[in-house]
């Protein structure tokens, strides 16, 4: 990428407002600030990404697909925030399970309306807000203080406002990485991130999709970035950093054992695998500027169609545009079936 496309796209971020890409004056280069979720977005969909991430479009609820909202990730914000007052609280004296269970999930749970969820599958595997009720109760039995062997050192770890991850530095570029860990935790041989992912149920190895996953590897980058601020530099000499806990939360009920619903385990990254995570960020977010400065001057970009139909289990969110057969059809879509809304923002600790 040459000096007159980053000019380019930089005038162009600007007058699109894009929150992820801008241009610093001091240093004249052009700034990015991505995290798994743009990244990851771009990567399954480059013209999906440009629908979502640069135009702003977002189906009305009823059109397209069943609703604006997903309850795969309204479920997991709650589920996020619960665990968050759990750990901060769970080794006080005046913690109670039940009422952290029971008072505190309905409050979050009626907040984020999840029962507009129910006719979703899932809603009924987990039983509605008693289900939940019922969930919370039986982690917070299985993960209890006297069974955590660790020191939590710090909770909803939010990266990426003060570039505190350094990806790239080249002559017209900078890459940051941003991004929110649950938790970090020290075990007195390790210290590292604790991550929460809830599933429909365990099928195989649950842990299989969670080994290449670059969100966990980012995790364990920026640890390393940050831990001078939480941990001491003596005690940081002592510990490895080279590890994450993903704590593993099924909604369905196991039929043998129902605390079989919670596994733990961590997953391991060499320093080899952390250069090469940088190197896979960088070339996604070279190809993703390429492709955004090819969309900027109203150029096609590439698209994965086997996402058409599965896109998180469910259509794209664009398929009703995409198969329109012209430009007026698509426009036409845009207007009657999709609002723009503000675009995600890496560097809003509220969103990441």
């Amino acid at each position: 990428m040459n000096e007159e496309m980053v000019q380019e796209l930089a005038q162009y971020s600007l007058a699109k407002g894009l929150p992820w890409l801008k241009f610093n004056f001091d240093a004249q280069k052009l700034t990015l600030i991505v995290d798994n979720h743009l990244l990851s977005t771009y990567r399954a969909c480059p013209t999906a990404f440009m629908e979502m991430h640069v135009e702003g479009y977002h189906p009305k609820p009823g059109y397209g697909v069943p609703n604006l909202r997903r309850w795969y990730l309204d479920f997991g914000i709650v589920f996020h925030k619960m665990v968050e007052i759990y750990y901060k609280e769970f080794r006080n004296e005046t913690f109670n399970m039940v009422e952290w269970a029971s008072v505190t999930g309905y409050k979050l749970w009626n907040e984020s309306n999840l029962d507009a969820y129910s006719q979703h599958p899932e809603f009924h595997a987990i039983g509605g807000f008693k289900g939940f009720c019922g969930l919370l109760l039986q982690y917070a039995s299985r993960f209890k203080s006297e069974n955590e062997k660790f020191r939590v050192l710090g909770t909803e770890i939010a990266f990426g406002k003060n570039r505190e991850i350094p990806i790239y530095r080249g002559e017209y570029i900078e890459i940051y990485l941003a991004g929110r860990m649950d938790v970090i935790v020290d075990d007195g041989y390790f210290i590292m991130p604790m991550d929460h992912k809830t599933t429909g149920s365990f099928r195989r190895d649950p842990l299989e999709r969670y080994l290449l996953d670059d969100g966990p590897t980012g995790y364990i980058l920026a640890l390393k970035h940050i831990l001078p601020e939480y941990v001491p530099e003596e005690m940081i000499l002592k510990r490895d950093c080279s590890r994450i806990l993903i704590n593993m939360i099924s909604k369905s009920v196991p039929k043998d054992n129902p605390m079989d619903r919670f596994r733990r385990l961590p997953i391991y990254k060499s320093e080899a695998q952390l250069i090469t995570y940088k190197e896979r960020t960088i070339a996604t977010v070279m190809a993703l500027l390429e492709d955004v400065y090819r969309f900027s001057q109203t150029k096609s970009v590439p698209r994965d169609t086997s996402h058409c139909t599965n896109w998180f289990f469910d259509k794209c969110p664009y398929y009703d545009i995409h198969r329109q057969s012209d430009l007026a059809g698509e426009q036409a879509t845009k207007s009657n079936g999709y609002v723009k809304l503000p675009l995600w923002d890496t560097e809003n600790i509220a969103l990441t």
